[in-house]
């Protein structure tokens, strides 16, 4: 039997991954009742990891310290400082950046999260239910506010992208690879 070697490499784009995970569990929210409220949360949380795994894609590649720092940045901080390399400024008060602050303030209640205790009072018009209020995580919770962040989410990798390239960004192509395979 004749042995062959085979060496190459593979690019794994984990941004895409987490930005289609995103848009899956948005479109399974969308399409049934079941679970869905837990569709939107992930469909947020992720929309919102992709943003920060893209801007560490572009930070590796456009700022060469970038693995000293990236640890001490806040999301907001990494996307000035690539942004500030591209002389480019950010305005966090307009769409789609003013999402980024919104998504990781919803982050931030879901990975610190702590129990809620929520005081009301009111009156009873009904046999049924009360309607309880929200927690500070549940006001974020939305199909609108799910289908705002995945299409801010995009926008904002699309810009950053633009940043530096003159060709369009394309999601959905979350990996590649090359190889040379050679016989002994």
């Amino acid at each position: 039997m004749i042995k062959k070697k085979i060496s190459g490499q593979r690019t794994v784009l984990t941004y895409d991954y987490l930005w289609h995970n995103s848009f899956y569990s948005l479109e399974t929210a969308k399409n049934t009742n079941k679970g869905r409220f837990y569709n939107l949360m992930t469909s947020e949380v992720f929309a919102c990891f992709s943003i920060e795994a893209f801007l560490n894609h572009i930070g590796s590649i456009k700022i060469s310290e970038w693995s000293l720092i990236e640890r001490c940045l806040s999301p907001k901080e990494k996307l000035i400082l690539i942004a500030s390399r591209a002389n480019k400024a950010i305005d966090f008060g307009k769409r789609p950046y003013q999402s980024l602050i919104e998504l990781f303030t919803f982050r931030n209640f879901i990975v610190h999260g702590k129990t809620e205790i929520i005081q009301f009072n009111g009156e009873l018009t009904k046999e049924d239910s009360p309607v309880l209020p929200n927690t500070k995580m549940e006001e974020y919770i939305s199909l609108e506010k799910a289908q705002k962040y995945l299409d801010d989410s995009e926008k904002i990798m699309k810009n950053v992208h633009a940043f530096f390239n003159k060709d369009e960004f394309v999601l959905g192509v979350p990996e590649f690879s090359n190889w040379l395979i050679t016989q002994e």
